[in-house]
């Protein structure tokens, strides 16, 4: 995952901060439910509060108004084009009393060219899917907001707590609403069987670039699960494949799947319901 800084963009140390006080306060403006629950998941885990705009004109009310600390823009939108947001943002920031909001590019598009594209455009940082929460935390503290101790949280506990934890944290993205948590759920564990899937399809076929592709995405869902070990078995994967490890890669890509049922039979899990 890279991380690129534009040259000359606003030392953020200069940057006013907004009016509220309290919590670091994190927009993030994406349209695809999936991919934005995700991301308002990591903020959450690392001790900030993540902020859904309803549309992205409530987006540029919410910056306009010193609402939020921090955007996380996608690209792509549906109704509207995340560079003319940012156009928008950007010209409000004009009036002598604004004050200047980091934002965050947050898009598949990962070539140097689409990267230099961001930065010149006024974006702060410029963060390619699948987002990795490390990568998310960097890109955070980099535009001047300080790091929260939120993920300390789950540090003391296992794999399995770490899974259920975040199953929970899904049903509850929607209070009030209980139809979308389990769908939430299904959604993402059915990203993560592809991601799966791609993984072994890319070692049978020794096909290096897929794999390391591959080795990303479910390393990025690994650790939005806080499945450590999964993580780490994905890793050991690559060095197998860089040393030409048939043996050693056949044994992780065993290890992997069965790493992989084990987590989704703890996410997928009816809750417990307490008496």
């Amino acid at each position: 995952m890279t991380i690129t800084q534009r040259s000359g963009a606003a030392d953020p140390r200069q940057v006013r901060r907004p009016l509220h006080t309290g919590p670091t306060r994190i927009a993030i403006v994406e349209d695809d439910p999936l991919s934005r629950t995700l991301l308002s998941h990591m903020v959450s885990l690392l001790g900030h509060v993540p902020i859904e705009p309803a549309s992205p004109s409530a987006a540029i009310d919410a910056a306009a108004s010193g609402e939020i600390d921090l955007m996380l823009l996608d690209l792509n939108l549906d109704q509207d084009d995340g560079f003319a947001i940012l156009e928008r943002i950007r010209a409000l920031e004009l009036r002598p009393d604004a004050i200047r909001l980091p934002v965050i590019a947050v898009t598949g598009y990962v070539a140097e060219q689409d990267r230099t594209r961001c930065l010149d455009a006024g974006f702060d940082r410029h963060l390619g899917k699948p987002v990795r929460i490390e990568a998310l935390r960097d890109a955070i503290e980099a535009c001047g907001l300080p790091p929260r101790d939120a993920e300390q949280d789950r540090s003391g506990m296992n794999d399995a707590a770490r899974v259920v934890e975040t199953a929970r944290r899904l049903r509850e993205t929607q209070p009030g609403d209980f139809s979308l948590g389990p769908t939430v759920l299904e959604k993402f564990a059915m990203r993560s069987v592809r991601w799966i899937e791609h993984l072994q399809e890319a070692a049978r076929g020794n096909d290096r670039q897929q794999l390391f592709d591959a080795v990303e995405a479910v390393r990025a869902g690994a650790d939005f699960m806080g499945a450590l070990r999964l993580a780490q078995l994905t890793t050991d994967l690559l060095s197998a494949c860089a040393q030409s490890d048939t043996a050693t890669m056949q044994q992780l890509l065993r290890s992997i799947s069965a790493e992989h049922e084990a987590i989704l039979a703890l996410l997928l899990a009816p809750p417990v319901q307490s008496r």
